[in-house]
């Protein structure tokens, strides 16, 4: 079974809320211990995901705030992404949860960005820090509109002041087209493939992970 389909019968059974709770517990935890191991001067960010099911049930916040005391993670380490069928909402609880989220240093990442529906007026109800481009334009920007569809999305993040992650680049081509487009941020495989805990450790200390973009941006945890 794809992950997904677990995911989609997780939100269906409300599991995704305990298995949410696990997941945030779990990374801060663990991004906090790199943040110590690696020193105070070295930034490091932690990305999780969030259900839409986590985002209008009302305790995420409640949730976010456990598993930050108890790691003792910065708030501004922490990122959450969610996706951008979530602007499709009209919930007001979910634009209260994100405003909330937001003003205790929190940043939102707006996930697979070009592939729903979203909208400026959207865009600005529910205030992101960061577009992430959907792996889809990114595999197929060496051919046809890809390439003007990526360079619109980078246009507009800046315009907007948002950070743009480029997500699933897997060869030099598409890596180098996007510095050519001005993309400075990425994540994918040409970078590295999932780790395990352990070696993420070991990848932090020796600082072998090759990164040809000019920040590093980590992101450890994939969670619902």
């Amino acid at each position: 079974m794809a992950v997904p389909e677990i995911i989609a019968i997780a939100e269906e059974t409300g599991l995704i809320l305990p298995i949410g709770r696990f997941v945030m517990e779990r990374a801060c935890r663990d991004a906090r211990r790199w943040q110590e191991e690696m020193g105070t001067d070295e930034k490091l960010d932690i990305a999780i995901n969030v259900s839409i099911v986590q985002l209008e049930n009302g305790s995420l916040i409640q949730d976010v705030n456990r598993a930050l005391a108890a790691s003792g993670l910065p708030p501004t380490s922490l990122v959450l992404e969610i996706t951008e069928s979530a602007l499709s909402t009209d919930s007001l609880d979910s634009v209260r949860t994100i405003r909330a989220l937001r003003a205790r240093g929190i940043r939102l990442a707006l996930d697979d960005f070009g592939t729903g529906y979203s909208s400026l007026a959207r865009l600005r109800r529910f205030p992101v820090d960061i577009v992430k481009i959907d792996r889809s334009f990114v595999t197929a920007i060496n051919k046809g509109r890809e390439g003007v569809l990526v360079q619109s999305i980078l246009d507009l993040g800046r315009s907007l002041d948002m950070e743009v992650v480029a997500e699933g680049i897997e060869t030099e081509a598409q890596m180098l087209a996007l510095r050519a487009r001005g993309a400075t941020l990425g994540q994918g495989y040409y970078f590295a493939r999932p780790l395990h805990q352990d070696a993420v450790t070991t990848v932090l200390s020796i600082g072998k992970l090759p990164l040809p973009l000019k920040r590093r941006r980590t992101t450890v945890a994939r969670g619902a």
